[in-house]
């Protein structure tokens, strides 16, 4: 909430945060990205150029899920589904879990998407690709306490 002169207003539930990346027209070199970096426009074409990624975005869009679960909804094998699943956590694209499993009494490991919008422009000659994600409460209290 922000209080301004004994106004108070909410903020949204879900905030994004978003990085640009330009590349020339002319460029066609494929860039590897860490994990410090934004994906470029190529390696993000790519990865949703596949189905199997599409599919984990969407269902893990609605609830996290596991691999093994995935691997069903996907109608691929669970070594592919991983294979995606690794590639979309190093592009930032989704986010790895571990929840307690109560029949078990293990824990399990699922994921979700924090993937909001991606959008890529045509700017000047250059594309423009911008990731706008969704910010986990957890991640948004420990940004608002370490502010303080």
């Amino acid at each position: 909430m922000l209080t301004d002169g004994g106004r108070t207003e909410s903020l949204p539930r879900t905030t994004a945060a978003a990085a640009v990346v330009k590349i020339p027209l002319c460029s066609f070199s494929v860039q590897v990205s860490t994990v410090s970096e934004e994906p470029d426009v190529e390696t993000v074409g790519t990865l949703l150029e596949d189905p199997t990624v599409r599919t984990i975005l969407t269902q893990t869009s609605q609830e996290p899920m596991s691999a093994t679960t995935l691997s069903t909804h996907c109608d691929a094998s669970q070594p592919t589904v991983y294979r995606r699943l690794e590639d979309l956590r190093e592009c930032g694209l989704l986010v790895e879990r571990t929840k307690p499993d109560p029949d078990g009494g293990h824990h399990r490991t699922v994921y979700s998407t924090n993937l909001e919008r991606i959008t890529v422009d045509l700017e000047g000659g250059e594309l423009t690709l911008r990731i706008e994600r969704r910010e986990d409460m957890a991640d948004r209290f420990t940004d608002l306490i370490e502010g303080i």
